[in-house]
């Protein structure tokens, strides 16, 4: 299993124990270079998706809330079919000055398009241990992902969450983390920051961390307090450190000293 949640899961459902293997990342700087001008894109001016164009991605509600968001910035979608060509095609019908959609991208177009995005968005119904989240994460991208127990996992205190199938709750973050640069930059360093020493994985780091507000470092379902209290438990936190003028968040230096 690549995660804790499908590991309690085959367990609680199946009575079988398996291996816990989580996946892993490469640590990732800006990248410069010609692609984003070829895409016309600029740093730090666009929200980014990667990945398939199936309905579990939820590519469409990404659209439509994107699209109710009042923003200058612009939306990348760049993916494309596995085995549901139809639903893609209708991705693609949606591109317009705001929103642009890219195919497969792999090399140097990736890196730069990744490394350079103001925030990261997987609205996913279903994931196991996504591992576009984890790219966005190490390239020190502020995360927004729906909040499924495997996405939760991941980001942990590190990024934010959206309750999953709510096109409003998703507009709703959108409007929140677009409007504040400063709390975007200060989320995107905590994901690229020290990890729990147990969880290293060849070049990368697992993100699974200890969580804020009391809520404890077990399984995702274990959660005592609603998605919107997390939300605005974590903001505070990254605020605080923000304007205290420390320029890190509390959840770093806790993971420093070793606490949990």
């Amino acid at each position: 299993m690549v995660s804790r949640a499908l590991h309690e899961r085959y367990l609680s459902r199946y009575s079988k124990q398996t291996s816990c293997i989580p996946n892993g990342t490469e640590i990732r700087e800006p990248r410069g270079g010609e692609h984003l001008s070829t895409f016309g894109l600029k740093p730090g001016e666009y929200v980014l998706f990667l990945g398939r164009f199936s309905p579990e991605k939820n590519c469409h509600m990404l659209i439509d809330a994107f699209a109710k968001t009042d923003t200058p910035l612009k939306l990348v979608l760049a993916g494309g079919s596995s085995y549901t060509d139809d639903y893609a095609t209708s991705v693609r019908e949606r591109s317009d000055k705001r929103i642009k959609v890219l195919d497969w991208l792999s090399g140097g177009a990736l890196e730069e398009v990744l490394t350079n995005a103001a925030l990261f968005v997987l609205p996913s119904d279903l994931e196991g241990s996504s591992l576009a989240l984890l790219d966005a994460m190490g390239a020190g991208v502020c995360v927004l992902a729906s909040d499924t127990p495997e996405n939760c996992e991941v980001i942990a205190d590190a990024g934010f969450s959206f309750k999953r199938g709510d096109v409003e709750d998703l507009q709703r973050m959108l409007s929140l983390l677009l409007s504040d640069e400063r709390l975007r930059r200060a989320a995107g360093a905590s994901a690229q920051g020290p990890c729990t020493p147990e969880l290293p994985l060849g070049k990368g780091r697992l993100r699974n961390r200890s969580r804020l507000c009391g809520i404890g470092s077990g399984p995702p379902t274990s959660f005592k307090t609603s998605s919107s209290q997390q939300q605005d438990c974590l903001i505070h936190h990254f605020h605080a450190s923000l304007y205290s003028g420390n320029g890190s968040s509390r959840a770093v230096k806790c993971r420093r000293k070793g606490a949990s």
